[in-house]
This record gives C-alpha cells, structure tokens and sequence, in this order.
C-alpha cells in the first residue's frame, strides 16, 4: 500500500484541499480522505465541520459545473456548437461558457454566462428551463 497526499485547489471556490489516496487501488474504487490538519476552507465553506465535508462539498459543486455547462451545450442553438466525429457537441471556436458561484455552502448558486454569442430571449428561456428542471429554480442561473 503506497499512501499519496495530493493538493487540490479547485476552480470553483478558494479552498486548498490536502487528501490521501491509496495508489494500488484501482481508480474507480479508491476512497479520498481529508485531511483536517492541513486543509484550508474558503470563506464559502468555512461553516462546513471538517475537511471531508468541503471536500464533498466543492467536488459536487466542480460536477454540477461541468454538467450544467454541458447542458446548456446541448441546449443551445446550433449557431452555438459543432459535432465532433463522435456526435457530441461543443462550443464553436471563440465562444465560451464562463461561470462562477455565490453564496456560501449549502446556498451556493452557480452563475453561469455566454461569451462571444448572445442569444434571443426565447432561446435563453428555453435554457434556462431545461437548468431548472435539472438543478431547481434559482441553482443554476444562466445570466
């Protein structure tokens, strides 16, 4: 057994995350585990207890990122996104979907915004629907 520690500063939030892994296990069932001495909670997840809680807390948070930004991908007209070979879509060359979060654990509300596009107002309605359907009226907000 090879104990590794790694450091983790996520893109959603300021928190510095220290935990170990165990390398000879296999990825998919290996257990990550906080460590409390070392981590350091961002003011947004400051009211969580320990170290494992934020870690929970700010990888569930990465998650509903990435899946939300690619909900709004395949949500969005096609003036907005390309095919790959493999029928998935993604963004046209010089647009992006840029985000950030407010609020602190458990209210944290992910904002998230188009840039180098703008949509109708129909289009931006029906992407905000297919979000709160997912996530709940007011958790993802498409400003």
């Amino acid at each position: 057994m090879t104990i590794q520690t790694t450091i983790w500063s996520p893109s959603v939030c300021g928190c510095k995350i220290y935990y170990t892994w165990d390398d000879t296990v296999p990825e998919a069932s290996r257990t990550h585990t906080a460590q409390d001495n070392r981590t350091v909670k961002c003011s947004f997840h400051a009211n969580l207890p320990d170290a494992n809680g934020a870690y929970m807390a700010v990888l569930d948070e990465c998650v509903k990122y990435a899946n939300a930004k690619q909900m709004i991908i395949d949500n969005s007209p096609s003036t907005v996104y390309d095919l790959t070979p493999e029928n998935k879509k993604i963004l046209k060359s010089g647009i992006e979907i840029v985000g950030f979060y407010t609020g602190t654990y458990p209210n944290r509300v992910l904002n998230l915004s188009y840039s180098g596009t703008t949509l109708t107002t129909n289009q931006r309605n029906s992407v905000q629907n297919k979000l709160n359907t997912t996530y709940g009226a007011g958790k993802v907000i498409l400003v």
